[in-house]
């Protein structure tokens, strides 16, 4: 769970009454946090295109009891890449680059894949490059703990020898084309992309005290603090130590930004811990995997779309974000063996999962060994502990990358979120491949 740290701004009217008022039931509603051993936020309302109201609730920094004022400036992540998009057709204005350019042209280090990958790909997240921020963490890295510097983002990009897909495909969100833009701005204009989108965009646009950040670390930057409570409800800094230039990084205040209303969050689901486990299908995406969390019963399917599921029975839910959509769970047998039913719509015809036991010491001995990607410039250790299959690494010290693995068949095993490993053998039977499929970085080869 994190908890909300940074900016909240409204759009439209209120219903009549003064700025006065209006403050008064701003006030009112965020009166439980605003104190300084709480992580707060700055609020900001515009009504016909001016700000009417700016204020700010608890702290920005509860460790060291900062308040959190109207001009703290928060960092608003992916909102950067519509400043990186703007420098591009800037450039582009002034005849220094085209969208319709081959990406090489700029980033000649870049692989040849053997399809054209063009400039407006990366804008329109359609060029089919692996985001990087999935392959360092399959190179081991955890975002709160290691340094990911800027030189090393790009050498994983192109280290890449493959494409998710082909250019134009299909759309991928991807963090790595607006990385790489960053880099191509940089590289045109011979100077940084903090120098140039201060001096280009921030500047002009009255955005004085907005900047950007490499990484978001913490209070030395100046920019609110985020935080999280920890399995004790504690409060612990959110870090993030990966460079993020470019699809992210930006920080602003409330007095210099916009931003649509925010819904109010579904009701947390009624939990069943007997319901919990995997259950897979016939088919090799065709899982749904149910488990229980702070907020209660949660599950993810074969497309790696994870979903909260509010209770319409006592072994019926819907997913919260899709009405139409319900899962049934069906006890059977003496030993009580849960199945589950997907129902696509009211009228649709239920598919039949059956819930997944892990996999015997015997039957997990074939994918246990050693595995290594020169992409990733990783070694994998695969490993049967506790029942069973996870995926280690060394990087430097020893991490569980991945915990319970489940079988699903024909040697295809998942995360039972959104990570599928397919193991390859040889002719005489032995395993002696793995390929990683995330939803954005697939098709990852492990040798082993």
């Amino acid at each position: 769970m994190t908890i909300p740290l940074g900016l909240l701004l409204a759009l439209g009217t209120s219903r009549g009454g003064a700025p006065e008022d209006l403050g008064a039931r701003v006030d009112a509603v965020f009166a439980d946090f605003d104190r300084l051993d709480h992580p707060g936020c700055a609020v900001g309302i515009v009504r016909g295109g001016e700000l009417v109201l700016a204020r700010g609730y608890g702290a920005a920094d509860p460790e060291h009891r900062v308040p959190f004022r109207p001009d703290t400036p928060s960092y608003v992540g992916s909102v950067a890449k519509q400043f990186v998009a703007l420098l591009v057709l800037l450039l582009e204005a002034e005849k220094k680059l085209s969208i319709e350019d081959e990406l090489r042209k700029h980033l000649p280090e870049l692989p040849d894949y053997g399809e054209t990958v063009r400039v407006r790909h990366l804008l329109h997240h359609t060029s089919g490059l692996r985001d990087y921020l999935v392959l360092a963490q399959l190179r081991g890295l955890v975002p709160a703990e290691d340094r990911l510097e800027r030189g090393e983002a790009l050498d994983l990009v192109f280290r890449q020898r493959s494409l998710n897909f082909a250019p134009e495909e299909r759309f991928s969100y991807s963090n790595t084309g607006y990385l790489l833009l960053s880099e191509v701005v940089e590289r045109i204009t011979g100077r940084s992309f903090t120098e140039v989108s201060g001096e280009r965009l921030l500047r002009p646009l009255g955005m004085d005290r907005s900047r950007f950040l490499e990484t978001f670390e913490g209070r030395e930057t100046g920019v609110a603090r985020g935080f999280r409570l920890d399995d004790t409800g504690a409060l612990v800094p959110v870090l993030d130590r990966f460079h993020r230039l470019g699809p992210g990084g930006a920080a602003t205040r409330a007095e210099e930004a916009a931003s649509r209303p925010v819904p109010a969050p579904e009701p947390a689901p009624r939990s069943l811990p007997d319901v919990a486990g995997t259950y897979v299908g016939g088919r090799r995406a065709s899982f749904f995997r149910l488990w229980i969390d702070r907020d209660g019963l949660r599950g993810a399917y074969g497309s790696g779309r994870s979903f909260a599921l509010r209770a319409r029975g006592s072994r019926l839910f819907e997913i919260a974000d899709s009405p139409g959509e319900t899962l049934s769970l069906v006890v059977e047998g003496r030993d009580r063996t849960v199945a589950l039913e997907y129902r696509g719509s009211p009228a649709g015809s239920p598919s039949r999962f059956e819930r997944r036991d892990p996999l015997t010491e015997e039957e997990a001995g074939a994918f246990v060994g050693e595995y290594r990607s020169e992409e990733l410039d990783a070694t994998w250790r695969i490993r049967f502990q506790g029942g069973w299959l996870r995926v280690l690494v060394e990087r430097p010290a020893v991490r569980i990358l991945f915990d319970e693995l489940v079988w699903l068949g024909s040697d295809i095993l998942t995360d039972a979120r959104d990570t599928f490993f397919s193991f390859r053998r040889e002719g005489d039977g032995r395993v002696n491949r793995l390929v990683v499929d995330d939803p954005r970085a697939s098709g990852i080869v492990f040798e082993r």
